[in-house]
């Protein structure tokens, strides 16, 4: 069951990184209302069909983990499908000129904005392995609270995570605008309210 898991859901995390790139796009744009539709969307449907797969529900067949793995799937999948009808309305609109006019310039030039965000969440989710690692040692009631505690921490990270992408968007935009002496105080105010945030998550945790 969980094989099958790890196999269907390998379709999900495809799915879900076309997403990413379109929601880029979308927030960047200050439209970040239309990547929340996205998931308005896929939530709802996901809760549904994983609940009828995985216990056949419906005249769906009863296909236990798995079931939850293609739910997921398909929900994912639906947001896909929203994100590129948004996506190709821009293209209609000449706001973006399509994915044939990418050449190795513009490839180039995202390689090197994004290999630090990349190199940001690789020694970020390998802490957290590492961390899961020593914790996996730990008797079974201490790893069992620290599992019932995680995701509320999942939870604070996820907003300094999304400040931190916020703020990124911020300082992109004012570089399109030439607004270069703006960046330094915007940057200032950003880092101290991250490390609030961090120090505030620290002490509920």
């Amino acid at each position: 069951q969980a094989i099958g898991y790890l196999q269907v859901f390998l379709l999900v995390i495809v799915f879900s990184s076309l997403c990413k790139v379109a929601e880029s796009y979308f927030n960047a744009g200050k439209k970040t209302r239309i990547p929340l539709y996205g998931y308005m969307l896929e939530i709802p449907v996901n809760i549904v069909l994983s609940a009828a797969l995985i216990h056949g529900l419906w005249g769906a067949p009863a296909l236990g983990l798995v079931g939850a793995a293609w739910g997921s799937c398909i929900a994912t999948f639906f947001r896909l499908m929203y994100l590129g009808y948004r996506m190709n309305e821009e293209r209609l609109n000449g706001h973006i000129a399509g994915v044939l006019k990418v050449n190795r310039a513009a490839l180039l030039a995202h390689f090197h904005e994004v290999f630090p965000v990349v190199a940001n969440f690789i020694v970020m989710f390998t802490g957290m392995l590492v961390f899961q690692a020593l914790f996996a040692q730990l008797s079974v009631a201490s790893y069992a609270a620290i599992t019932l505690v995680m995701p509320w921490m999942k939870i604070g990270a996820m907003f300094v995570t999304s400040w931190t992408q916020s703020s990124t968007i911020l300082v992109s935009q004012k570089l399109g605008q030439q607004r270069h002496q703006d960046i330094p105080s915007l940057v200032s105010q950003s880092k101290l309210v991250t490390a609030v945030i961090m120090v505030l998550m620290m002490l509920v945790s």
